[in-house]
């Protein structure tokens, strides 16, 4: 509050209350309109785009399977009927023993700057039936068809609930996954910052798909 008084924001008033003094505060202004100048050229902005998990636009899954909101499955598990209804943009889980998904991102790229990098994070872990601890499985990232690197999950995690599981996920299923992210750098193709492949987001921009 004395750095909003301070910087004239608010009025403060001192008036006696039961136990001491009392500070009222109100704002001093309605509205505030900044201006910004010009970004300079060599400052180095960051573009996100939030991906629904159900908002992929090829997939190709096998058993065990199925995709599930807040309020649980969506569409019969272990087939692909969940995975084509319109219900699956509101996902917030999907699994599969094999095959993959596919997204589309927008190129939200401001004009007349530079590509530095591109990132990918997600919550991931293995696929099992039921859940298995120790069920290793190779998760690969590719970019436009271009292979950026290999993610080893350590196991497919039912044990206990993780922070961010969905109420209705039951017990003897996977819980949680792991944050995992891949960049292409302007030095390598990174996992977790351990550097996994020699293409740079250069050679990344100059390939034709």
């Amino acid at each position: 509050m004395k750095i909003l008084e301070a910087a004239g924001l608010i009025n403060a008033e001192v008036q006696p209350g039961i136990r001491g003094a009392v500070k009222l505060c109100s704002r001093k202004r309605d509205t505030i309109n900044i201006e910004l100048t010009d970004v300079a050229q060599n400052v180095h902005d960051m573009v996100t785009v939030d991906m629904p998990v159900g908002a992929f636009s090829v997939c190709e899954v096998r058993p065990a399977c199925g995709i599930a909101d807040e309020n649980g499955a969506i569409g019969n598990e272990d087939s692909m009927t969940g995975f084509y209804m319109t219900e699956r943009f509101k996902a917030r889980l999907l699994w599969s023993a094999g095959g993959y998904v596919e997204y589309r991102f927008p190129n939200k790229l401001p004009k007349n700057r530079e590509l530095q990098a591109i990132s990918f994070g997600a919550e991931i872990c293995s696929e099992a039936a039921n859940y298995r601890e120790d069920w290793k499985s190779e998760i690969t990232l590719w970019i436009n068809e271009v292979e950026c690197g290999t993610f080893l999950s350590p196991g497919d995690f039912g044990a206990r609930r993780g922070r961010y599981t969905l109420k209705t996920r039951a017990a003897g299923a996977a819980r949680y996954g792991l944050l995992s992210c891949w960049s292409v750098r302007q030095d390598g193709c990174y996992i977790k910052e351990k550097r996994v492949k020699d293409m740079t987001v250069e050679e990344f921009l100059s390939l034709e798909y």
